[in-house]
């Protein structure tokens, strides 16, 4: 995967850049502490959480982040 961050739809350029990554792990969620519904929704869930966990294929030092600018 190739990350970037975006504000106000441009990349924001206050965030670090992150090298090519491998998503590691995936979880989601449903629902809470409470599994609530939306009425009449057929069972979809009306709150859920994704977290994604990526981990650098080369990881960025010190040194090359100030050499290439990043």
């Amino acid at each position: 995967f190739k990350l970037s961050y975006y504000y106000k739809g441009s990349e924001n350029q206050n965030v670090g850049t992150i090298d090519t990554c491998v998503l590691t792990d995936m979880k989601i969620e449903f629902g809470g502490p409470d599994f609530v519904t939306f009425d009449g929704g057929e069972g979809a869930p009306a709150e859920y959480r994704v977290s994604l966990q990526f981990k650098e294929i080369v990881p960025q030092y010190a040194n090359m982040v100030e050499k290439e600018g990043r």
